[in-house]
């Protein structure tokens, strides 16, 4: 995944996490008979929020075109080429997608962005999913990326990368399903998290939730302990050229590291067993 779109698909799950927070603690709240114009403008509202890093998603080729639409009864926010339409029908609120050509929009059912939702008397749980789904799909289809965001997998990693970045160890399943359930609205079944992490296990949730480079690059604040574990490979390679073996003392002198952040580039060296078993 390209550093751009890394940045933009952290700043889409931190708002994403931030509001799945607020519905835990019964602080989303929606007005009745508005559900639909809540909807949509809190859908606008979030492109506005995100523009800066939708702009740098493709790197430093170009800035992506995004157009803003501030006002729900406006045309709809562009990313790209593709703008999508919400429209108010009630209990419903409907999308509908278009493709910019020749300086005009053309409806573009194919994109399979055009449905309808339903907001009305639905659990704000379901109202927070359907947003940021919507959000996700649209950004998907104007950038032509998989932020690989289906279902709640993303959210569990970055708790688990908030515990490791904090306490520099992987939690167990049983505690890190014990904390994302404490602090954001989440429907998942402990066992439906087993099976996602762990499946075939018999530990009872004693196994430890363990993140590659790849998944770990995905979330936030987790930036330093990549960039000294990329350091330490560097240095194994070189060191690896003239036969000689690098050492944690040594690694700890030549980058300043404390003791917390050693434990945790060592987990990770452990974690990536193409690095720990290239030498003899």
């Amino acid at each position: 995944m390209q550093p751009g779109i890394v940045a933009l698909r952290r700043a889409l799950t931190a708002a994403w996490q931030n509001d799945l927070r607020a519905v835990r603690q019964d602080g989303y709240d929606v007005e009745r008979g508005r559900e639909a114009w809540a909807f949509i403008q809190r859908f606008n509202q979030l492109i506005a929020d995100l523009r800066a890093p939708i702009q740098r998603a493709w790197g430093p080729g170009g800035l992506v075109h995004v157009a803003d639409s501030p006002d729900i009864a406006g045309p709809g926010p562009r990313v790209s080429m593709t703008r999508v339409k919400l429209r108010n029908h009630g209990n419903l609120v409907a999308i509908e997608a278009s493709t910019h050509s020749e300086g005009e929009a053309k409806p573009n059912a194919g994109l399979g962005l055009d449905r309808e939702i339903e907001v009305v008397g639905v659990a704000p749980l379901v109202f927070v999913q359907e947003l940021y789904g919507t959000l996700t799909a649209f950004l998907q289809t104007a950038l032509s990326v998989d932020f690989e965001l289906g279902g709640s997998r993303w959210l569990f990693e970055q708790v688990a990368a908030e515990q490791f970045v904090s306490n520099a160890r992987w939690p167990a399943l049983a505690e890190l399903y014990q904390r994302v359930t404490r602090e954001y609205a989440v429907d998942d079944s402990f066992e439906k998290v087993i099976e996602t992490f762990a499946p075939g296990t018999t530990e009872n949730g004693e196994t430890e939730v363990k993140l590659g480079l790849e998944n770990l690059h995905r979330c936030r604040d987790t930036d330093p302990d990549i960039a000294n574990f990329i350091q330490v490979v560097k240095l194994a390679v070189a060191a690896d050229e003239v036969d000689t073996w690098v050492t944690s003392e040594a690694v700890a002198h030549d980058f300043q590291l404390d003791s917390e952040s050693c434990m945790k580039l060592g987990r990770l060296l452990r974690a990536e067993k193409d690095v720990t078993s290239s030498r003899p």
